[in-house]
């Protein structure tokens, strides 16, 4: 891999309280930020390609940590998209075509200055078609984290979408397996339903897979090296997914003592990690029904789920529980990357809101550097203000 020296760079190093460095150098070798300073006192690789920014802004790669890469983020029935991914997986032609829309998600992630994306559920394992694309240098894209197709029950949520279908333990551990095979790098499991599959006001998060099935799929992921991550939507899911040794719970919900101790050692002795995603409920919360397409139950529901989800944030960064951020982009009511990826949790407030508008990328990024310039020239005007 080439070494790039950018020069002249005003610099945003995405520490706590961080200003901007103007005149920067910054080195990017073999794929790693290998020195940031003045152009006095930084040493450059010999070869390396100059990039001279004339004051742009430069910073690390953002993460996403939950995204879904189908789909187009537009409000849509669950039986409506359920129709529509058992008719495009079914054929050749569809499948080209799902992949194909997958690596535009992806590469519209990396132009938005994400550099690495973790996926967490999709159809037909056309994430990791993708992931290993981007690899192999077909084109280019940022690094891709996939999961795959989850594990979920019948019933539950992402079924006939982005997850199979299990009824027992032992399928539960046999989808893991098929996962392994295709060489995913994490496991997501659909634990709770979500604010789409809800059926009564007041009861998103409703428990749909057992703690036998759950434990069974973490069990089986653990020892084939691979971790796991779980759609929980309630206080009772995350108590569940924890008990069975989870490693990422994915949303949230209310924490209590019990919880906190548990995420700091979960069923199967391990840490675990909660990965916060406002973004799709946020709608919910803000636009009219006709907006998001959604009913009464719906939209009340979707509330909940915002505000437990904002709970579980403030609660576990109380707790020095590690918290990750990720946009659910493409998730229905969740359509953008650059808006979705930068929601910032304060530590002071612990309240999670937009910092950045819907705006194009006015960074650099070092992640296929020419392909994203290509696309996103480099704006010299200043960031908006946080």
């Amino acid at each position: 891999m080439a070494a790039f020296v950018f020069t002249h760079a005003t610099v945003l190093d995405g520490t706590e309280g961080m200003e901007p460095q103007s005149n920067m150098t910054v080195v990017v070798n073999d794929g790693r930020i290998e020195a940031v300073g003045t152009a006095a006192t930084t040493v450059c690789p010999a070869g390396a390609r100059e990039v001279d920014l004339g004051g742009a802004y430069l910073m690390p790669g953002l993460i996403n940590a939950h995204v879904h890469l189908c789909g187009t983020g537009k409000p849509m029935s669950a039986g409506g998209a359920g129709d529509l991914i058992d008719k495009v997986t079914g054929n050749p032609l569809g499948m080209w075509y799902l992949r194909r829309m997958l690596r535009k998600s992806a590469q519209q992630q990396l132009v938005s200055g994400v550099t690495t994306v973790r996926s967490v559920g999709d159809p037909a394992f056309a994430d990791v078609d993708v992931r290993d694309a981007i690899n192999a240098g077909k084109y280019p894209g940022p690094r891709l984290v996939t999961s795959g197709t989850g594990v979920t029950v019948p019933g539950g949520h992402g079924a006939g979408l982005f997850a199979k279908v299990v009824s027992t333990p032992e399928e539960a551990r046999e989808a893991v397996r098929a996962c392994f095979a295709r060489k995913c790098d994490l496991v997501k499991l659909f634990i709770t339903g979500g604010v789409f599959d809800a059926e009564v006001e007041g009861e998103p998060g409703v428990l749909r897979m057992s703690p036998e099935i759950a434990r069974a799929t973490c069990e089986e992921a653990h020892k084939l090296g691979m971790s796991t991550a779980a759609h929980i939507e309630s206080t009772e899911g995350v108590r569940v997914g924890l008990e069975a040794g989870v490693d990422t719970i994915e949303h949230g919900g209310p924490l209590d003592d019990e919880i906190i101790a548990l995420f700091k050692k979960n069923g199967a002795g391990r840490t675990s990690s909660l990965t916060c995603t406002i973004s799709p409920a946020l709608p919910f919360v803000e636009l009219p029904p006709e907006k998001t397409k959604s009913t009464h139950v719906q939209q009340v529901n979707g509330r909940i789920v915002f505000e437990g989800i904002v709970d579980a944030a403030k609660q576990a960064l109380a707790a020095g529980i590690s918290v990750g951020l990720g946009t659910a982009r493409r998730a229905p009511t969740s359509r953008s990357t650059t808006c979705g990826a930068k929601w910032c949790i304060s530590s002071a407030s612990c309240a999670c809101r937009p910092r950045l508008p819907c705006t194009r990328p006015r960074w650099g990024t070092r992640a296929s550097w020419d392909s994203a310039t290509r696309q996103v020239p480099l704006s010299r005007a200043k960031p908006p203000t946080l």
